[in-house]
């Protein structure tokens, strides 16, 4: 599988770019990977100013059956981690809980 072999060649020069970093931070040092894990990011200059967008998001999410494995914000992202499999059922459960789902009128 391309796709397969594209993320394993990703993940390995990411660790060989790690190692001497590592290395210099404390010697032993070790890192671990996980497959099988994708990012879905909630984007825009907006959400500055208005408050519950992580809520909806998380909410949509939960409601779905859709487990988080990490989070991560700033002012204007929230972004989570989830399984690889379940990536674009979070996706559409993310833009329904906005109204992306819609048409623009």
């Amino acid at each position: 599988n391309l796709r397969r072999q594209r993320q394993m060649c990703i993940r390995d020069r990411a660790q060989a770019a790690l190692k001497p970093v590592l290395a210099a931070l404390r010697p032993g040092a070790a890192i671990e990977t996980e497959a099988g894990i994708a990012k879905l990011s909630v984007v825009g200059i907006g959400m500055r100013s208005h408050s519950g967008v992580a809520a909806g998001m998380f909410k949509a999410l939960g409601e779905a059956g859709i487990n988080i494995g990490m989070i991560s914000t700033s002012e204007i992202k929230i972004s989570v981690t989830v399984e690889e499999t379940c990536i674009e059922e979070a996706a559409r459960v993310v833009h329904a809980a906005f109204g992306l789902d819609k048409a623009p009128a």
